[in-house]
């Protein structure tokens, strides 16, 4: 390939490509966004022992209660987002 017709196509990528380029930024960061919102509160709660109960009031409250002096809950993910509440009683 000759140093005239790389420059060329060094151009119409440089022309082309940014759009995509932020583009596909935009959509990855969205797609992002999205899932971190799915994941406002804890998830996969499993009582291994003690009496736990673990329940739902709304799709942004997660309400934990212990009814034993000692238990353990195991988690698949334990995040709390910004507009959701977790109670431990």
């Amino acid at each position: 390939m000759t140093a005239q017709r790389q420059t060329l196509s060094r151009r119409h990528l440089n022309r082309t490509g940014a759009p995509l380029m932020a583009l596909l930024l935009t959509s990855t960061a969205l797609v992002g966004f999205t899932s971190a919102r799915a994941q406002e509160l804890p998830t996969g709660g499993s009582v291994a022992s003690g009496g736990v109960t673990i329940a739902h009031p709304s799709s942004s409250q997660l309400t934990i209660r212990q009814s034993t002096s000692s238990a353990i809950v195991n988690w698949q993910s334990f995040s709390i987002g910004a507009g959701a509440t977790v109670t431990i009683d």
